[in-house]
């Protein structure tokens, strides 16, 4: 502080600094070198006729704004040390809680490069006030992981009970912080939803869903009603997303996903595969990664969709993963069959979201499997379809895969 003080820097302008948590730069910063969106948003509140410090275009802002608005922002998922108290133990090597330093925070979670002296700025502006941050109430849960801990609560729950109770009960937590109480557990996710409204993806007329059938039983009739979903009088297995006698069109996003899904490595059997096109935009509720990016921490308004995709994300992998039942037990996929219900009956009351279908990752090849709520009537092959149809299979498109061909396909998508 004292070599300070002999350039004017007084006691006050230090306390100032102490407060806001870094020093000041006296650069300024324009939209294009900011580059993360969220802080571009800043740069164009405090936009003036100054030139930028890196680049010299005409008009920028404050960079002394844009790292204000960074460590608030921070503070939505980390604080420090100060702040958080972690507990400290000097025989044990310090703090008992990972630790971060304030550049790497700030750095690491920009979506694109700054320019390099800009880095050279912010680390020197917010290190000579530094100390360790941790993750917010660093002991606690982070609010994704509750809502995980939940649903695998909720699914062991739902997998005892009877198929048709939507919102089984239990004894209620004693620790709220732990899990939330398993009859509101599909409302939560339905919350969670609406902060992230990409999750749900629109797929417009003319779009490509692949389903394939193997003549495993045998010959499958090359037409809608072959190759498309049992119809209402036929009995029902229950599936993933379907109730026993529950029907669903199952498909997939790209075509080996779909004959993979089918494909078994010890049956030496044929698989068709057909190529149908929607006939009406259909909206998904997409739980694949690819829908799930998490909003910057740098955009406070969206904040709380990051909670949302970090869970939703994972949701999505639970969802897709192998069942394993040495008895097959349907109600190994109750948990998911209740989703899909709610999701079709109840998520357009809770967040004004009806969906058509659920995507989700495939465990067995890239790409995603499409479960939309439809039955045999809504399937056709006539070239004038019907009011009431939604899906068109173009007859001639219709692909044989022999088993070779399949167990080849099967083994590039092992060495992806």
């Amino acid at each position: 502080m004292q070599e300070k003080q002999g350039v004017g820097f007084t006691k006050r302008m230090y306390e100032e600094e102490l407060e806001r948590g870094f020093a000041r730069t006296g650069k300024q910063i324009c939209r294009e070198c900011v580059a993360d969106q969220a802080l571009q948003a800043v740069v164009d509140e405090e936009l003036a006729e100054d030139p930028c410090s890196y680049c010299g275009a005409a008009e920028s802002a404050p960079l002394d704004a844009v790292i204000a608005h960074m460590l608030m922002a921070l503070r939505f998922e980390y604080r420090p040390a100060s702040e958080e108290s972690p507990p400290w133990d000097g025989a044990e090597g310090g703090y008992q809680a990972r630790d971060y330093w304030l550049p790497d925070l700030i750095f690491d979670h920009l979506s694109d490069d700054l320019p390099e002296a800009t880095y050279d700025d912010i680390r020197d502006a917010v290190v000579a006030y530094d100390e360790p941050w941790f993750d917010r109430d660093v002991f606690a849960l982070r609010p994704h992981q509750q809502m995980l801990l939940s649903w695998d609560r909720f699914a062991r729950i739902a997998s005892r009970r009877p198929e048709d109770e939507l919102r089984p009960r239990a004894r209620r937590a004693q620790d709220p912080d732990a899990w939330i109480n398993t009859d509101h557990v599909l409302d939560a996710i339905a919350d969670a939803l609406a902060e992230l409204p990409d999750a749900f993806r629109i797929i417009e007329t003319g779009s490509l869903v692949w389903r394939a059938r193997s003549d495993e039983h045998g010959p499958v009739r090359l037409t809608a009603a072959g190759l498309g979903p049992p119809s209402h009088d036929a009995p029902v297995r229950a599936g993933r997303m379907n109730r026993p006698n529950q029907v669903r069109f199952y498909g997939a996003s790209e075509l080996d996903t779909a004959l993979l899904e089918v494909f078994r490595f010890h049956k030496n059997v044929s698989l068709w595969v057909g190529e149908w096109t929607t006939l009406r935009p259909l909206t998904l509720l997409d739980l694949t990664a690819s829908r799930l990016a998490a909003p910057s921490i740098y955009d406070l308004g969206r904040q709380a969709g990051r909670v949302t995709a970090r869970f939703l994300e994972e949701f999505g992998q639970a969802i897709a993963r192998p069942v394993i039942s040495r008895t097959n037990d349907p109600a190994s996929y109750r948990p998911s069959q209740l989703l899909t219900e709610y999701a079709r009956t109840e998520l357009e009351t809770r967040i004004g979201v009806r969906p058509d279908g659920i995507a989700y990752p495939s465990s067995r090849a890239p790409g995603a499997n499409i479960a939309i709520f439809i039955s045999a009537d809504a399937c056709t092959d006539l070239l004038k379809p019907g009011p009431g149809h939604v899906l068109r299979l173009d007859m001639e498109r219709v692909q044989q895969v022999s088993h070779t061909d399949a167990r080849r396909r099967w083994q590039r998508t092992r060495h992806r």
